[in-house]
């Protein structure tokens, strides 16, 4: 026997006695080691566990890396998928689209048309919506901080408790747009129109307010603490 196959034997080879047991119960794959009542129902086998987490870390690079389609995305998100970060989908139409809690943060959207969607509680954090069309949509909870949203129209849009914290807003079309308790602290709305906006019990603390148009707004309640105008 050579030195090599000598070696291998004496690793594998079960010990006698008790001892024999644990080492050869210790060589068995993960999720499959039994005890005196069998397998812990619980426990997933090692390979199904790796085999998910694959499949969705695929997922997410080709998400990142491709252009997805609106169709793709949809059927996606009818069969559960919720995770689309990174995904570029500017200038695509999804008008009426039903995209609620969806994970769109750091995607593209610059430029596409989302009239009369739900994004409701989605997450859009740094996400680019420069010169989006979001006229009429549900933004109710959503995160929109740290997005680009430079000229985009927010009109008659409800983006009642949303976090706009630090975005850009310069721009942008919010006229009679829902407000409503959002977090606007440290955005910047400099040359925004928000004619008519409800602001009632919104955070604008240190936003940047320079050339923006607030007639008719209800800002009953705003913090407006370091607020720049």
């Amino acid at each position: 026997m050579k030195p090599a196959q000598r070696f291998a034997w004496s690793v594998t080879r079960p010990m006698p006695g008790a001892q024999s047991q644990g080492r050869a119960a210790s060589m068995q794959p993960l999720g499959t080691i039994k005890n005196q009542k069998g397998p812990h129902p619980n426990t997933p086998p090692l390979w199904e566990t790796s085999r998910a987490q694959h499949c969705q870390a695929k997922r997410y690079s080709w998400a990142m890396e491709n252009n997805m389609g609106v169709e793709e995305l949809l059927a996606a998100y009818a069969a559960g998928e919720r995770n689309f970060i990174g995904v570029n989908l500017s200038g695509a139409d999804l008008s009426a689209a039903n995209l609620s809690g969806a994970d769109l943060s750091a995607a593209d959207l610059s430029r596409a048309y989302f009239k009369y969607a739900d994004l409701s509680g989605a997450n859009l954090s740094g996400a680019s919506l420069r010169e989006g069309r979001l006229r009429g949509v549900n933004l109710s909870g959503a995160n929109l901080s740290r997005a680009n949203l430079h000229e985009a129209d927010f009109i008659r849009a409800d983006l009642s408790r949303a976090d706009l914290s630090y975005a850009d807003l310069t721009v942008a079309h919010l006229e009679i747009a829902n407000l409503r308790k959002a977090d606007l602290s440290g955005a910047n709305l400099s040359e925004a129109n928000l004619s008519g906006a409800n602001l009632s019990g919104a955070n604008l603390s240190g936003v940047n307010l320079m050339g923006a148009v607030l007639s008719g707004a209800n800002l009953d309640g705003a913090n407006q603490d370091g607020a720049i105008r």
